[in-house]
């Protein structure tokens, strides 16, 4: 019973810190809503020759003001806009290949497969907003008073970001093969898990790529702390399955999934308990995949043995 409660009690600190983190967001936009204050320049006496120039009428250009940053409002629209134009081409697909395969009596093959194009859809908007949300990462971080990482090389830094595609898109395939297993009332638990689990990775993925975190740590808290991260993904899970139309679910979570990435920066895993939460190994399929597929890129990345990295516990 002791586990049970202490598995319990975790999985609704991360219900409750997904859902209280976006609290979060009010602060990181009264951290943007800071204007810079731009000190005038020192006041210097002129030199004989700038009178000069004055009296012949001939003036210096005076500085350009500095450039002022996109809003984060401004930010969140566009990822907004970006996202359902990716709904919206992910249904046009379906729509497409059910169209084309119908002509030759194959409709349900070809919806099957636009559906299943999500997957490489999903990567691409995932790989564009990574690179529009470093900005609300950065303000994120300022928002905790939180130092700057320390900046990995490239090549490391592009094999984790691959290594960490690679794995969600695996256990991806994992979640939606989980919902044909021949176990009545079970198998819709066990799909929901999955999802649940899925969404809390994608979530933290940006969170993880702020601070460096290789994908063997990411694992390692995947698998110490799944109570936490299947409450945190719960929400979000929900809200994005209410109703029959994919396109919908899908609008639904193009809006709701930026702001859970901001909600993890919030949140915290690390916490002591009276006893160990144990460790299930609940995506080691896919992670000894994602291993092999590491192997071969090798030359640029180098992983860290997953033994040697455990998670950081707060007082």
């Amino acid at each position: 019973m002791g586990i049970l409660r202490i598995v319990a009690e975790d999985y609704f600190h991360g219900f409750k810190d997904s859902i209280l983190g976006l609290m979060f967001i009010r602060r990181i936009l009264a951290e943007d809503a800071r204007e810079i204050q731009v000190e005038p320049p020192e006041r210097r006496e002129r030199t004989v020759l700038q009178m000069r120039r004055e009296k012949q009428g001939i003036f210096r250009r005076p500085p350009e003001p500095p450039k002022k940053k996109d809003s984060l409002v401004k930010k969140l629209t566009q990822i907004y806009a970006m996202n359902i134009g990716f709904v919206v081409v992910w249904q046009l697909l379906v729509f497409i290949l059910s169209f084309v395969f119908g002509l030759f009596g194959r409709a349900e093959l070809g919806e099957t497969i636009g559906y299943l194009m999500i997957a490489p859809i999903f990567v691409l908007m995932k790989i564009v907003q990574m690179l529009w949300f470093s900005d609300i990462s950065g303000a994120c971080m300022r928002a905790l008073n939180q130092p700057p990482p320390n900046q990995e090389s490239m090549g490391r830094m592009f094999g984790e970001t691959v290594t960490s595609l690679v794995h969600q898109n695996i256990f991806f395939v994992q979640a939606m093969l989980s919902q044909y297993l021949p176990i009545p009332l079970i198998t819709p638990f066990i799909f929901f898990v999955h999802m649940s689990l899925l969404n809390s990775m994608y979530c933290f993925d940006y969170f993880y790529e702020s601070y460096n975190f290789s994908f063997n740590r990411r694992a390692n808290y995947y698998e110490t702390r799944w109570p936490y991260f299947l409450g945190f993904g719960t929400p979000l899970t929900i809200a994005s399955s209410m109703f029959s139309s994919m396109f919908a679910n899908g609008v639904i979570y193009a809006l709701l999934f930026p702001l859970f990435i901001i909600s993890s920066y919030k949140v915290n895993w690390a916490r002591k308990y009276d006893g160990k939460i144990p460790q299930i190994t609940f995506c080691r399929i896919s992670y000894f995949l994602t291993q092999r597929v590491a192997e071969l890129t090798r030359w640029w990345y180098t992983p860290t043995p997953n033994s040697q990295l455990r998670p950081v516990q707060k007082q």
